[in-house]
């Protein structure tokens, strides 16, 4: 399987479902992720995130093609626990 080497991600996580308030985990800006490799490379908050009983932790990647004139023919980002 082969691969662009340019796409990047941006990471946040909440306990706010909306996102109105967030915290950026990783800052795909100026790093391409390796190709066909595990995506583990993650910054920790500053300050723990608290969750509560009954709350529940969300987490949005926005991967997006870097200095790519158009979009690869399959792209896969698979997230697991």
């Amino acid at each position: 399987m082969g691969g662009t080497g340019n796409m990047r991600a941006n990471v946040y996580i909440s306990t706010d479902h909306s996102f109105a308030t967030r915290t950026q985990i990783y800052d795909g800006n100026g790093t391409n992720l390796a190709n066909n490799t595990a995506f583990v490379s993650v910054s920790g908050p500053t300050s723990p995130i608290t969750v509560n009983d009954g709350q529940t932790l969300y987490v949005r990647v926005y991967p997006w093609y870097n200095n790519q004139a158009t979009a690869s023919a399959t792209s896969v980002m698979l997230i697991i626990n």
